[in-house]
């Protein structure tokens, strides 16, 4: 029994040592031969010690977790009086740093949540969770300020209890949209101020454009029609330099207006096929005229590689190239110009990139920039507004390509440029270009081999061919529209006969000289290799010219036409240039009301509208007549707007008004015989209320 207990108390006493005082933990009293009440007095040693072990532990784990920065450890264990009390003083410690660290982090909206704390740590999870809500609602304060400051509302102000830092924070946050709103009510007085001036500009480019076409309308007009009757030769000379002096003013008007637009942001391309060749061959055979009279040679050279029915903007196309040869017209005083044009591939979409040179040789060096002149003597010598180089580069900017220039004093200058050129659906195409031939015309072929398959689609177009084996044999008299050349030197030996339109077919188109084929009337070109949609359009081109077919616009002479103009003069200008063409007006108003009244009494093929007239001006009369017809169940009459205003957006007013087309003063026969022509003889169909408002010209 001695030995029992003398073992027993080794034990407890090592046990508790450990324990106790080494803080040596998951030991256990180990009494051999314990029985009875003594055995449960060891087990329940043991238990008491695994129990303070564990707590002991978790403590140890929580606390460690904590110090390598991890807190969302807590202290979690079955306890009573102090073991416990250390627990919940760790986990209250936990909780406040954890807050602390998510202030720091800038997450302001939290508060420490710990359960059964009393006293001074009740104090302190007080405090922290107080100043938690104080920062979360001072900053939410702020945050809302800058918010709505971001959004542009300047109207509201910090105003919370602070000190220290988070007082200077408000105040400096106050100071800030202060001078916001300031800065902003001026930026917005400035940007009414400006829109002002811009509106007031546009206004005055409007008026102006207004009052100087109305006049020129007379006069382009009246020229025109004066020039068609039996003349002197001094008499007609005279009436020609009038007639140029008044396009030359229109193309400043123009310049004018289309700068005006590219400075705006709203110059807008359209998107349509038209025949590259064409829009180039045009545009060089309007300025050859000119050329000649300075002595000066034109060339032009297209590579065959180039194709010609495109996807672009034809009419700003052929306005660079104007501008280009135009201006290396104007500078230079001898020798030439050359445009050429080739192929520099094509763009993952299929687009093609096409690459044009003005090749010029004068004297001079050349500038770009608007109104940007180093010596106005360059423009009191040769004239002009000095936009056009701008313009140029500008819609060759907008066409996705480049404009620049190598010019070497005394030398001679380069004007290269590139656009880009969607390609065009040749059989779409096709049945456009067959349906605008005149199948009452017939085409003179040259005999060659090669022109079987030539023939075959003549025919195939709806044309008569006739065929001779030599130009000798060529008949006499005005029996074809056209003939298709395959050398300049043909075109020499029919010019000995006759006027005729000619296509020059050849397998490398040379380089041509404007001026020969301005006297051999050389209407188009095209290489043998191109389709039968691009051989058609070079012999519509031609077929339009024709002395057989001259001016023959598919008008009719019985057409009942009502002028509504208010100026007596583009009242008499209006009526020579129908009379020219076997037209007459039945009436002539004055005012939109007036035409609105003539059109409900009477039945009309075609309405010319001007659109600024008194009391009811053209569109507010258009509109009216387009309800009227619709409440009426009347077939809408074609309405030809007339207007004088060539800013951006007049014309769509006027189609959105309800305008079946719109022409722009100075009228010129071709222009307003052919809108007469597509609109006349199709009546409108009829439309919903809403279509009548806002037709769309096809």
């Amino acid at each position: 029994m001695v030995r029992f207990l003398q073992d027993f108390n080794s034990e407890v006493t090592r046990v508790a040592l450990e324990v106790g005082t080494a803080g040596k933990l998951g030991g256990s009293a180990n009494v051999k031969h314990a029985r009875g009440e003594w055995h449960n007095l060891v087990t329940g040693l043991n238990r008491m010690v695994d129990r303070v072990t564990g707590q002991v532990r978790a403590i140890s784990r929580s606390t460690a977790a904590v110090a390598k920065g991890d807190l969302s450890q807590r202290v979690e264990i079955d306890a009573e009086g102090e073991i416990l009390q250390l627990a919940e003083t760790i986990n209250a410690i936990t909780e406040v740093v954890r807050i602390a660290r998510e202030i720091a982090d800038g997450n302001l909206n939290v508060r420490a949540e710990v359960e059964a704390v009393e006293g001074v740590f009740l104090h302190i999870i007080s405090e922290v969770n107080k100043m938690s809500g104080t920062l979360s609602s001072q900053v939410g304060t702020f945050q809302a300020i800058t918010d709505a400051a971001a959004a542009g509302d300047f109207s509201k102000m910090a105003n919370i209890a602070a000190k220290g830092d988070i007082r200077a924070l408000q105040s400096n946050i106050n100071t800030m949209v202060t001078k916001l709103r300031t800065a902003f009510e001026s930026n917005v007085k400035a940007k009414e101020a400006a829109e002002a001036h811009s509106l007031a500009k546009s206004q005055f480019l409007a008026n102006t454009s207004h009052e100087i076409r109305t006049p020129l309308n007379a006069i382009i007009g009246l020229t025109f029609d004066t020039l068609g009757s039996n003349l002197t030769r001094e008499q007609r000379e005279n009436l020609n330099l009038v007639r140029g002096q008044a396009d030359a003013l229109l193309r400043i008007i123009n310049d004018i207006l289309d700068i005006t637009k590219i400075e705006a942001g709203r110059m807008a391309l359209e998107r349509c096929t038209f025949s590259l060749r064409e829009v180039i061959f045009e545009a060089l055979t309007s300025l050859a005229f000119g050329a000649a009279a300075k002595n000066l040679d034109v060339f032009l050279e297209i590579h065959p590689a180039v194709p010609d029915l495109v996807v672009g903007d034809g009419s700003r196309l052929g306005q660079v190239v104007k501008n280009l040869v135009g201006n290396s017209q104007k500078f230079t005083t001898s020798g030439s110009i050359t445009l050429t044009a080739h192929l520099m591939g094509t763009d993952p979409e299929g687009r093609w990139r096409v690459e044009f040179h003005v090749i010029d040789t004068d004297k001079l060096q050349r500038i770009f920039d608007s109104f940007m002149q180093a010596d106005g003597s360059v423009t009191r010598k040769y004239g002009g507004t000095g936009l056009g180089l701008t313009i140029s580069r500008n819609l060759v900017q907008m066409m996705g390509g480049h404009l620049d220039v190598e010019s070497e004093v005394g030398k001679g200058s380069d004007f290269g440029f590139d656009v880009i050129l969607g390609p065009a659906d040749p059989e779409v195409e096709l049945r456009k270009q067959i349906e605008k031939i005149d199948t009452d015309q017939c085409v003179l072929l040259i005999d060659d081999k090669e022109l079987d398959d030539v023939e075959a689609s003549c025919l195939k177009f709806g044309l008569s061919v006739h065929r001779v084996p030599s130009i000798e044999e060529v008949p006499s008299g005005d029996l074809f529209d056209c003939a298709i050349i395959s050398t300049i030197e043909e075109a020499d030996k029919l010019r000995s006969n006759r006027f005729l339109p000619l296509v020059l077919r050849a397998a490398t188109l040379p380089k041509l000289d404007m001026r020969r084929a301005l006297d051999f009337s050389l209407a188009s070109v095209i290489e043998t290799g191109k389709g039968e949609a691009e051989l058609c359009n070079a012999l519509h081109i031609a077929l339009k010219k024709s002395m057989r077919k001259l001016g023959n616009h598919d008008v009719k002479a019985d057409w009942k036409i009502l002028l509504a103009e208010d100026n007596k003069i583009n009242q008499i200008v209006a009526r020579r240039l129908l009379a020219s063409s076997g037209l007459k007006c039945l009436e002539v108003v004055e005012n939109g009301q007036e035409a609105f009244e003539a059109v409900q009494a009477n039945q009309y093929d075609i309405v010319l509208m001007d659109v600024s007239m008194p009391v009811k001006d053209g569109r507010e009369a258009t509109q009216d007549i387009r309800m009227w017809e619709q409440t009426h169940s009347v077939t809408p009459v074609p309405i030809i707007g007339v207007t004088a205003h060539a800013l951006v957006g007049d014309r769509e007013k006027c189609m959105k008004a309800g305008m079946s087309g719109v022409c722009t003063k100075p009228l010129l026969a071709p222009e307003l015989l052919a809108a007469m022509s597509k609109k006349g003889n199709r009546r409108l169909q009829k439309f919903s209320r809403m279509e009548i408002r806002y037709l769309i010209e096809e």
